[in-house]
């Protein structure tokens, strides 16, 4: 149970990063489509959810050669797109909205996520679940002070954003559902596992993007939900920024755990294998926080649901061959 419910942090540490803590990407994809976009929210919670249970599921099982290839494939891809988030994330610790041009900041920030995605899964668990609980108070904090000042419906993109957000985030968390698998172990861990994370995604989700509805005029800023705390209070605005760097460092560690333990195949040592994670995250991070959340994570996105939807296909195809044996 204890072991599930970690897990379960690791993976909305890994989901709720700087891009959601900011509610630059909530913005993007939901908040800008009113009424809408808050259902649509509903419906992604769920959605992502159920495909992380069915994911973890298929990891322990991987019965047939052809799954156990294309779960190999599947994993890649999550491989390459959870660290072009890990390199958002730091082009996100060098943001004048997170350092404030204080490089030292930056390097410490960097330091930390270095030392903890080296020490792996478990320090990634801990460190998720003081920032899961930070992150709920600072929800609530925000519900409390929202005004009504509910947008427009959107027109077109209102359900192509969030189901391209729904496959970028699929594709990002495959890299660490195919890691706590192994350590869930049973049908029924997965089940808790996935169960926790889907409440506290679908609450979260949901009452950030109707917090920003409500708060319309915060929608075109850069990190709209840091604009609104420093609304409410400048003290609140200082401490959200620190939750922030907490939502940064969260999805940092993860993914590049997920880096990490894909080249410690061909790098035996932990450290050096870190070090070049570390290294060439840094150079790709130089495409930019913002660029990447508008362009880059489309594309992971499209990918997403492509590598989704042949795995259905694949599953609909061996649950044919089992009822016909």
């Amino acid at each position: 149970m204890k072991n599930s419910v970690l897990c379960a942090f690791v993976l909305v540490g890994a989901y709720v990063g700087v891009g959601f803590v900011s509610g630059k990407e909530l913005a993007y994809n939901f908040a800008r489509f009113g009424v809408v976009g808050i259902v649509m929210a509903g419906i992604i919670a769920v959605l992502l959810a159920l495909v992380v249970y069915v994911d973890l599921k298929l990891c322990l099982m991987a019965n047939c050669n052809q799954h156990k290839r294309f779960l190999q494939i599947k994993n890649t891809a999550g491989v390459v797109c959870g660290f072009a988030v890990m390199s958002t994330m730091i082009a996100g610790v060098f943001s004048t909205e997170i350092s404030s041009g204080n490089a030292v900041f930056a390097l410490a920030l960097l330091a930390f996520g270095f030392v903890c995605v080296y020490f792996g899964l478990k320090t990634a668990g801990v460190f998720d679940a003081v920032f899961v609980f930070l992150l709920a108070i600072s929800i609530v904090i925000f519900a409390m002070n929202s005004k009504c000042d509910v947008g427009e419906m959107g027109r077109g993109a209102w359900f192509v954003l969030p189901v391209l957000y729904l496959g970028m985030n699929l594709i990002t968390l495959s890299g660490v559902v195919s890691i706590i698998s192994k350590r869930l172990k049973t049908p029924r861990n997965c089940k808790i596992c996935s169960l926790v994370f889907g409440l506290f995604v679908g609450v979260v989700l949901v009452l950030s993007v109707m917090i920003e509805v409500l708060n319309s005029e915060i929608i075109d800023f850069n990190m709209p939900l840091l604009k609104l705390a420093g609304d409410i209070s400048s003290v609140f605005g200082e401490i959200y920024k620190y939750i922030l760097v907490c939502g940064l460092l969260s999805t940092l560690i993860a993914t590049g755990i997920v880096a990490k333990n894909a080249i410690s195949r061909f790098i035996k040592s932990k450290l050096i294998a870190t070090m070049v994670v570390f290294a060439v995250g840094m150079i790709v991070s130089l495409v930019g926080f913002t660029k990447a959340i508008v362009v880059v994570y489309p594309i992971m996105g499209c990918l997403g649901l492509v590598v989704y939807a042949i795995e259905m296909m694949l599953l609909i195809k061996m649950r044919k061959l089992k009822n016909a044996n």
